[in-house]
């Protein structure tokens, strides 16, 4: 893998029109990648979100037990540098909204289906977190270089690079347990930034339908499982 060194993304040109940044949404919404790339999948995601949503609608089931696992905790500096390699979706809910709680514990096993038709296969993304501030995505042919901000004491991180003519940041949150690298966007603020930032993403109807079944459930964070 090249190392990263500049702040420039490189998009796509589609053969039928517009820019096709699959790479950026890769990068900071990990869900959001079909929405934009492939309109079909968009709409996989809108009917998963809102089949699940409104089957759960009066459900008086329990959260399902959790396995034992270590506990996750921020990396430090020094752990977070290197080249981490895509493993798994990773989906969690910090409300305190019941449906919520129980849509996304239906909804994480259902991932990783949807995630592969954004392209995203186990062993085949990566994200490089470099000593000078700068990371890299690579996802097949896509390519995405930017800085990063990382505060270590609290696990966050803040993602910065150009996108169509404007510089946008995105803040994540990254811990680590039993080497794995788990790295979340909160799902409705990311998709608040692109759209704000993206003329192309604004516009896009399944992306807006999409965001308005997240902003009703603020809180959920999407993301992925990495290792070096």
């Amino acid at each position: 893998m090249e190392t990263a060194n500049s702040g420039t993304i490189a998009c796509r040109r589609s053969p039928v029109r517009g820019v096709r940044c699959k790479g950026v949404i890769v990068l900071v919404l990990w869900l959001a990648a079909a929405a934009w790339c492939q309109p079909a999948a968009a709409q996989s995601w809108q009917t998963l979100l809102k089949d699940v949503f409104q089957s759960l609608g009066g459900s008086a089931s329990e959260k399902p037990a959790q396995e034992k696992a270590a506990v996750p905790v921020p990396p430090s500096a020094k752990e977070l540098q290197g080249v981490w390699t895509y493993q798994a979706p990773a989906i969690s809910y910090t409300g305190s909204d019941m449906l919520a709680t129980l849509a996304v514990a239906t909804l994480e096993s259902q991932l990783p289906a949807y995630y592969q038709q954004a392209g995203l296969l186990p062993g085949a993304g990566t994200f490089a977190f470099g000593e000078n501030d700068v990371f890299e995505a690579v996802l097949g042919a896509h390519r995405i270089t930017g800085t990063y901000r990382y505060a270590a004491a609290a696990g966050e991180v803040s993602l910065s690079f150009p996108l169509e003519g404007k510089q946008v940041s995105f803040r994540g949150r990254v811990t680590l347990a039993d080497d794995v690298l788990t790295l979340m966007f909160e799902a409705s603020e990311t998709l608040r930034t692109l759209r704000a930032a993206s003329t192309q993403f604004a516009q896009n109807q399944k992306v807006q339908q999409i965001s308005a079944i997240l902003d009703a459930y603020p809180g959920i964070m999407l993301g992925a499982k990495m290792k070096k």
